[in-house]
């Protein structure tokens, strides 16, 4: 390996691996090779691909290159500047102006720079390279695709588990506890990884019989309870209470419940594991010889030895059933992984993991070297960050465009950070793809802490040859940058730059967990209140400024011990902030939510809305209940308001009235974390709120999404993740995997002692061997696949150690020492884990294992005693804090608020998107009056029937417009009609089911209407073929300034109302104007435009007539909207048709009434005709466009 401080020297060509340790600058380097491939190989920005594996990642490093490409530009702007990249480009004035051109250029176009995460880059290709990588035209992008995963296996489910025995099902159901939805949590991340490779011992080819077996034996154990069951209670009665049996083993008073629960287990026909009860044991005979009294005969009966082969045989069933389940998952996984693509290509959408699977099959194509040579065309160079995030198959993708490159390539990582392996990142990729790099370089002077700090972290990671496990993964030595910095003083404290403190044993045994969780937690806590106080006492500071909670962050592995963290917070004053990876549906506040939802959906039960209000968010307690039980129908009106508001108006509408009158907000935030409450509170809403939108939720909908979101059944993506609240100059609590690229003044790592090693019991599990790389074991172990994991495991501890101490700029605080388990830990391995070199690494930790579990104090510390003495005091070993009652107060720094400035200067007149909508937000009641007082009255005399009775309103009309939009008019299948229309009243109001045949009829009575009575061919729907239809054709064009008197003037001038009718009436606006048309249909070489009204006019046919249309037109001011869509079709046709004509090309507009159109009656009922003069959309054409 080259190690380099700079990349400067590093030759731009060939496949190059920078390792950058932690803190020493991978972003500025990367910055500079972006640079150095602009200015030196004169890549334009569309060329230099920049790849990374986070939205956030790629959101910095845009900003950062950006930012490092403006101060380049002032640089040889002004001749002179401190860029050591730059040295040589100013000292010569043609190279300096060169070079000043290349970065201007390349900041003007920077918005195109491609600068992807790995699934955006994927899909770019895909998209761009759409005929060689033979991807499907408009594939949408599924973010979760765990709905359409839970249908595959629950077919599956179905389809299989019917060939199974009763016996089996019931163990699957209720002893193994498994379900779809649990086995779509479960095996989720392996179908979507097809390089996995799957191992399961196979299955009993015995186990039919043993079934049959168990049956024979539970049918005998049946027969004797039935004919000597007295005799048998009897016997075991007598026996206990005469003490033959152990009474602690088999206590009289308990006697009569195993006789009750043996009772229900055999009333079955068979052995269900469902009544099976974990006491049967009792009346075995081995159980009843070992639990009979010394000296004492044991209570002697056939049945007892019975129950005995019985439990042997339903042990071995077991052991079979676990065989047959492991293969039930494996053929899960393969089948899963089939049939969710098909369903996805069936239903043209695609996963984030369909996006590198679908790159990797197009590479390897036939048309695969085309591709390969569009996108190294496209894309020469490439810099890929965090690289050791890779997984095998983003790994085969980079190999396969760029193994062969001239030109440069760079990987940016440290294999001493890779920690996401529990989201598919594989170190042993990296590994291979470093092996087969052109080049090696390091980073090695570290920018981020200080001198003490980086010696601290060189000494503990340096004791032994393989400190991170693996022999490929070296610990080198870095550097702290010799540059000026802060420091941080510390009246009161140590000064060591790494404090480890040391748990003690307890007498003669390790310290409990439990227990040490609690020390440790309030331990951490007091130490931070220290730091705070000694910070506004200024004896606590950094530089010149006291210490403040913004410059400590707790890492934690779990929520857990986040929460002990934050609860010790609490109890000595000091407030905190979790940072994490935790959902938000699985808080408290969701649970309390769902609860006051469900009140809301279901105002009638008194018990319900009782629950709702006992909880924190309602405030009330059983107490303040009983006072307002007399208020109780009061309380029960005011939810049924609720559900109304929620009926009427929507789940957001209802949801903020809710907020308003229970003071839900106020009342949050006057708990300790009230600030986390209404973070959550609030963000919850939201996500329910767009879910309500996607999939028009109703609310049994809505507490069915909650509930499945509470179980974990709706995929947390990012905008499930907790939200922040304010954390201006609070503690941290971050989990490790989320500080990993961050950076903190002081850390604290309570917890290091606490790691344990979940593969050494863990089934299933995953290892990875040299021939299949990664493989999950469902079952059994293949040779070495334990130890192999554990191995693994114990590894990526220690990687995420790495990664939490170099967090740290001036200070860390770890606790380790004399606690149960504390041999599996990662710092247990850096200080007793360096072993004989014939030793491989499996047998070296089982050795670690014996040197530590239960190892005295003296021994235990010693490895941390010599670290201490050797580090010229930058490490220190201290004993456990014991909290001494500190408690830290925010001091009132408040100060007078200055009056803001007062704002004087004008801004520019700015561009908006204007609608129809809202150019007629202002309606007038001259007309609709008229309209609405007839309509009214003649409701009131007729009753509703048919398309007539169906509910009104937004919602209905968006309903109906969906079924146009889904329907092929030139179908005749009624049956599949009705079934659109079943579908699309299930996903908007069940409610509306027995309106089905109302709905079909008025379908079939809008496309059979004659439109048009055309002497050639009429105008129809029913004859109009898919593909002369445009559906919803949306449309955006500029606009000069409008204004409505000028438009008004021009409308009345070209005779489309009159000076009665109302005009339109907005403000003056520019910009844009965007719309959708319902349809555009070809029809005998003319364009006609549709637009489906759901207006409910009356309650018949005759109220829908050909002389009340335009009242209704002219009352809406459609005319107005009808002109604009002509306008936009007739640009459209004008850019499309080399000769096109106003008069002969366009047909004209309808506007069809849905529910008063009749076939009977042609044009004459529901339809409104028109066609615009040419002078007209000529002159609003010229008046919309005559300064954009």
């Amino acid at each position: 390996m080259n190690p380099i401080n700079t990349p400067l020297t590093a030759p731009l060509q060939g496949v190059n691996f920078i390792e950058a340790s932690a803190g020493t600058g991978k972003t500025w380097t990367i910055a500079a090779l972006y640079l150095r491939l602009l200015l030196e190989k004169e890549f334009t920005v569309e060329q230099i691909l920049v790849v990374t594996y986070t939205n956030a990642a790629t959101d910095e490093l845009r900003d950062r290159i950006r930012q490092r490409l403006r101060d380049v530009k002032q640089v040889l702007l002004k001749g002179q500047g401190d860029d050591v990249l730059l040295d040589a480009l100013l000292a010569n004035e043609e190279s300096r102006q060169h070079s000043l051109k290349l970065v201007e250029q390349a900041l003007t176009s920077f918005d195109l720079a491609p600068i992807f995460t790995i699934h955006g880059f994927c899909q770019r290709v895909l998209s761009d390279q759409a005929f060689e990588s033979g991807i499907t035209f408009r594939s949408e992008i599924l973010t979760d695709e765990r709905h359409l995963l839970q249908a595959v296996v629950e077919d599956y489910w179905r389809q299989h588990l019917l060939k199974r025995s009763t016996s089996f099902t019931d163990y699957l159901l209720y002893e193994a506890k498994l379900s779809p939805q649990k086995l779509v949590s479960e095996l989720r991340f392996y179908i979507n990884r097809e390089m996995i490779a799957l191992y399961a011992d196979p299955e009993d080819v015995t186990l039919d019989n043993k079934e049959t077996e168990l049956v024979v034996l539970h049918q005998k154990i049946q027969q004797y309870w039935l004919n000597q069951g007295q005799e048998i209670r009897n016997l075991l009665l007598k026996a206990s209470s005469e003490k033959v049996l152990k009474n602690n083993i088999y206590a009289p008073a308990s006697l009569p419940s195993w006789f009750d629960q043996l009772n229900l287990f055999l009333q079955s026909e068979s052995p269900f594991f469902s009544l099976y009860f974990d006491k049967f044991d009792r009346f075995t005979k081995e159980k009843i010889n070992t639990s009979t009294g010394k000296g004492k005969v044991a209570p002697e009966h056939l049945f007892f030895d019975i129950c005995e082969n019985f439990l042997d045989e339903m042990n071995a069933v077991r052991i079979g059933y676990k065989l047959r389940i492991a293969q039930l998952k494996k053929s899960i996984i393969v089948a899963a992984r089939t049939e969710l693509a098909i369903r996805k290509n069936e239903q043209k959408v695609m996963g984030y993991d369909d996006l590198l699977s679908g790159l990797w099959r197009a590479l390897n194509h036939k048309q695969g070297n085309t591709l390969i040579e569009a996108v190294v065309t496209q894309y020469p160079v490439a810099l890929v960050d965090e690289f050791q995030d890779t997984d095998p198959l983003q790994y085969r993708i980079f190999s396969k465009l760029y193994g062969n490159s001239k030109d440069a390539v760079f990987m940016v990582g440290d294999p001493k950070q890779a920690i996401y392996s529990f989201r598919g990142a594989d170190l042993f990729s990296y590994l291979q793809a470093r092996q087969e790099a052109n080049h090696i370089y390091s980073l090695n002077t570290n920018w981020r802490s200080t001198p003490a700090m980086v010696n601290a972290v060189n000494a503990l990671f340096s004791q032994h040859s393989t400190p991170f496990l693996f022999s490929d993964i070296q610990y080198r030595l870095v550097e702290a940058a010799a540059v000026e910095r802060d420091e941080l003083s510390d009246e009161n404290g140590h000064l060591a730059a790494l404090q480890i403190w040391r748990i003690s044993s307890q007498g003669a045994k390790h310290a409990g967990r439990t227990e040490t969780l609690a020390r440790v937690s309030a331990a951490t806590a007091d130490e931070i209140a220290r730091l705070l106080i000694g910070g506004q006492q200024q004896k606590v500071c950094i530089g010149e400024r006291g210490v403040n909670g913004g410059d400590i962050a707790v890492l934690v592995r779990s929520h857990m011990q986040a929460q002990r963290i934050s609860d010790a917070l609490r109890e000595v004053g000091v407030a905190s902030v979790q940072y994490g990876q935790d959902n938000v549906f699985l808080t408290d506040e969701m649970t309390e939510l769902w609860q006051v939802l469900l009140a809301v959906a279901e105002p009638n039960r008194e018990s319900v809305v009782n629950a709702a209000l006992l909880t924190e968010m309602m405030g009330r307690d059983a107490r303040i209940l009983d006072q307002l039980s007399l208020q109780q129908e009061a309380t029960l009106m005011l939810f049924h308001r609720y559900h109304q508001l929620w009926k009427k108006h929507g789940f957001i509408r209802m949801m903020r009235e809710l907020l308003f009158i229970e003071k839900i907000t106020p009342r949050l935030l006057a708990l300790a974390d009230g600030d986390r409450r209404v973070t959550n509170v609030s963000h919850i809403i939201e996500r329910i709120h767009v879910q309500v939108q996607a999939d028009n939720l109703s609310m049994e909908g809505v507490l069915s999404y909650m509930a499945d979101a509470m179980q974990g059944s709706v995929g947390a993506d990012e905008e499930s993740m907790l939200r922040l609240e304010s954390d201006e100059e609070l503690v941290k609590i971050v989990t490790i995997h989320k500080s990993k690229g961050l950076e903190y003044p002081i850390v604290f790592c309570p917890f290091v002692w606490a790691d344990s090693l979940k593969n050494n019991k863990a089934d299933p599990f995953t290892y990875h061997d040299e021939q299949n790389g990664e493989c999950l074991v469902l079952s059994g172990e293949p040779n070495g696949a334990r130890l192999s994991a554990i191995k693994e495991e114990l590894a990526e501890n220690l990687r995420l150690l790495y990664v939490a101490v170099t967090r740290a700029k001036y200070r860390c605080y770890m606790a380790w020492g004399a606690v149960s388990g504390v041999e599996s830990s990662a710092l247990s391995w850096l200080l007793f884990g360096a072993g004989d070199d014939k030793d491989d690494d499996e047998t070296a930790i089982q050795r670690l294992n014996r040197r530590v579990k239960n190892a005295p104090d003296e021994q235990l510390f010693e490895p941390l005693l010599q670290l201490q003495n050797n580090t010229d005091k930058n490490i220190a070993l201290l004993d456990l804090p014991e909290p001494d009652g500190k408690h830290f107060q925010i001091l009132n720094n408040t100060q007078h608020l200055q009056a803001a400035r007062s704002f004087t200067r004008n801004l520019n007149d700015c561009k908006f998107i204007s609608s129809f909508t809202g150019l007629t937000a202002h309606p007038s009641h001259s007309i609709h009056s008229k309209i609405t007082t007839t309509f009214s009255q003649t409701e009131e005399q007729t009753t509703l029937e048919g398309i007539h009775a169906f509910p009104r309103g937004a919602r209905a009309g968006i309903f109906m417009h969906s079924i146009f939009e889904q329907w092929d008019f030139s179908c005749d299948d009624d049956h599949a009609l009705a079934q659109l229309v079943e579908k699309q009243i299930k996903q908007f109001n069940h409610e509306w089911l027995d309106q089905a045949d109302s709905i079909v009829a008025m379908i079939k009575n809008v496309t059979h209407t004659v439109l048009l009575d055309d002497a050639e061919q009429p105008v129809q729907l029913s004859k109009i073929a898919p593909d002369k239809c445009i559906v919803e054709l949306e449309f955006t064009y500029p606009i000069a300034e409008i204004q409505a008197a000028t438009l008004n003037q021009l409308l009345a001038q070209h005779a489309l109302f009159s000076a009665e009718n109302p005009d339109l009436n907005f403000k003056a606006v520019k910009g844009y104007l965007k719309g959708f048309i319902d349809l555009v249909f070809e029809h005998n070489e003319k364009f006609y435009i549709i637009d489906y009204k759901s207006n409910w006019l009356g309650t018949t046919q005759a109220a829908y007539s050909e002389s009340s249309l335009p009242m209704v037109i002219t009352e809406h001011r459609y005319y107005f909207q009808y002109v604009i869509y002509t306008l936009a079709v007739h640009r459209l046709l004008k850019q499309r048709m080399s000769d096109y004509d106003y008069e002969s090309h366009f047909g004209g507009v309808f506007y069809l009434f849905i529910r008063g159109m009749t076939p009977g009656k042609a044009a004459s009922h529901g339809v409104y005709f028109d066609k615009p003069s040419f002078e007209l959309i000529a002159a609003l054409d010229a008046y919309f466009d005559r300064t954009v």
